[in-house]
């Protein structure tokens, strides 16, 4: 089973829309997983909700030994926007240098894998919004997911999810770095079996 770590949050109504959008993705990618999508995030690919990238950070440090006990592999999704920040670092960095500097705390290195969304998970939103893809789902929804209302969020992420395949494929073609996640989350689960 594989854990993937979010800075994001969900709303209060349950589900952590982001993560079934992932998952959907991953299910379309790899049909033989799970038969469901729901099967799947309850079998083969879990979510931890961490409320911030500090979090996300400190959870790597702190619980990597035994999330990596627990999961074939841990996987953190951090926006790729406010690490400088977070790893005080000055200028314009590279990939190479950020990871370098998330993943050398932790321990054990080789459990943990991450992934940036760049330059946020707002940014994700503007591009499905922009594609015309989802031309289906209330402009509002997009409004209010991008002016952080968590439920919208969820809400938006979850009808993104259950687009008509076509139109999945075309959102997931416009979103490399979220074809990256599910491209690792695939590959690890495959593993498995």
């Amino acid at each position: 089973m594989v854990v993937v770590l979010y800075e994001d949050q969900r709303g209060e109504r349950g589900d952590f829309g982001f993560h079934r959008f992932v998952c959907q993705y991953v299910l379309d990618q790899k049909p033989g997983l799970a038969k469901s999508v729901y099967q799947l995030e309850k079998q083969v690919v879990r979510s931890i909700v961490c409320k911030g990238n500090g979090n996300v950070l400190a959870k790597c440090k702190r619980d990597l030994k035994k999330l990596a006990n627990q999961f074939r592999k841990v996987i953190a999704v951090y926006d790729q926007d406010k690490l400088n920040e977070l790893l005080n670092l000055k200028g314009i960095q590279c990939r190479r240098a950020l990871l370098e500097g998330l993943i050398e705390p932790c321990d054990p290195k080789a459990a943990l894998d991450i992934v940036f969304v760049n330059p946020n998970l707002e940014s994700v939103i503007k591009t499905i919004q922009d594609s015309g893809n989802a031309s289906s789902i209330d402009s509002g929804h997009f409004i209010k997911a991008l002016g952080k209302d968590l439920n919208a969020r969820d809400s938006l992420f979850i009808q993104c999810a259950n687009l008509p395949r076509d139109v999945r494929d075309k959102l997931f073609a416009a979103l490399p770095d979220i074809n990256r996640l599910v491209a690792k989350i695939a590959e690890f689960s495959q593993s498995m079996n």
